[in-house]
């Protein structure tokens, strides 16, 4: 199997299909430069032209889901406090899992209005308000 070669175009080359979305190219030019041999079928396979697809559709969470959710760990102990915190935090600064994983304390700053300091990728750093009902929690 080749990954990232997908459906037609993989049987083209007499290869088994294995899809990833955009990763033809990426291979048909691999296989052009590492098997000239192969030029003639990796030029037919190009010119395939690839079905236009529409982009899903994103649903968002409502806020009694987003209640739930941030209620579902509970408070009946300290990880389950913790775990509620994290979720907030997530929810609230649009932060990804990594960029929480990195927080420090000396991140977050406990004045009005609470701000946490978050390093995205590229150590960009970008400073987040925390909404009341989070920073009013212990």
């Amino acid at each position: 199997m080749v990954p990232g070669l997908a459906g037609g175009r993989a049987e083209l080359l007499g290869l088994h299909p294995q899809p990833a979305p955009g990763g033809d190219q990426v291979v048909c030019r691999y296989t052009a430069v590492e098997q000239p041999g192969h030029l003639d079928q990796v030029t037919r396979v190009l010119a395939i032209r690839q079905k236009k697809t529409p982009a899903p559709q994103l649903e968002h969470l409502t806020g009694d889901e987003v209640k739930t959710l941030l209620a579902a760990p509970g408070t009946a102990s300290a990880r389950a406090v913790r775990d509620t915190v994290l979720l907030a935090l997530a929810y609230d600064t649009a932060a990804r899992v990594q960029e929480l994983c990195d927080l420090d304390v000396a991140d977050i700053r406990g004045g009005r209005p609470m701000t946490v300091m978050i390093r995205g990728k590229g150590s960009k750093i970008r400073y987040v308000p925390v909404m009341d009902p989070l920073a009013a929690r212990p």
